[in-house]
């Protein structure tokens, strides 16, 4: 079976696995990473899809994190949701775009 969403095998997620014994599935959505000091990706985009992963799949838990190490891993429950959607309202990109600018003077 095809799709979105890939079981992990175990060699791919030994540090995840450490964290949160179970089955781990990789969404594959292939975004920017949203996070303060990074304030880059769709993050209501992403929101968007961890609640409709733990409403259709039940008792699961949505973890989310960058894609350069996977101890960026984190518990992406719903107060870490409204915590990060707080943020980006009340930020937007702009940090991103500042410090971007600033790198290219």
């Amino acid at each position: 079976m095809q799709g979105p969403l890939r079981v992990l095998p175990f060699d791919e997620i030994e540090y995840l696995a450490d964290l949160n014994p179970g089955w781990w599935l990789d969404v594959g959505i292939m975004k920017t990473y949203y996070g303060k000091g990074y304030e880059r990706g769709d993050i209501e985009y992403i929101v968007t899809i961890a609640r409709w992963l733990e409403n259709r799949i039940p008792g699961s838990q949505v973890w989310y994190g960058h894609d350069a190490t996977d101890e960026s891993m984190r518990l992406f429950n719903e107060h870490e949701r409204e915590s990060i959607l707080e943020y980006y309202h009340a930020v937007g990109h702009e940090p991103y775009r500042y410090k971007r600018g600033q790198a290219e003077w």
